[in-house]
């Protein structure tokens, strides 16, 4: 029963390093005003950043809630 929760935990240990390597091998390159874009969306500048990613910031906030509120029940 102890070697079977061992290879369980090493292989979810590996599945993390495997899925940590491909964000990083394979993710896109990095926008060059990335900071300048952050910036206006932390500010609430909307007139300079896209909507889309406006939305996504904003959910990022609503939809751990909705979870919560989801399991409360």
């Amino acid at each position: 029963m102890l070697t079977d929760r061992r290879f369980d935990r090493w292989l979810f240990a590996v599945l993390w390093l495997l899925l940590l390597a491909y964000a990083l091998l394979f993710a896109p390159p990095v926008p060059a005003d990335l900071l300048g874009q952050l910036r206006d969306l932390a500010l609430a500048r909307v007139q300079a950043v896209d909507p889309i990613a406006i939305a996504v910031f904003n959910l990022l906030g609503v939809l751990p809630v909705a979870f919560l509120a989801i399991l409360a029940v």
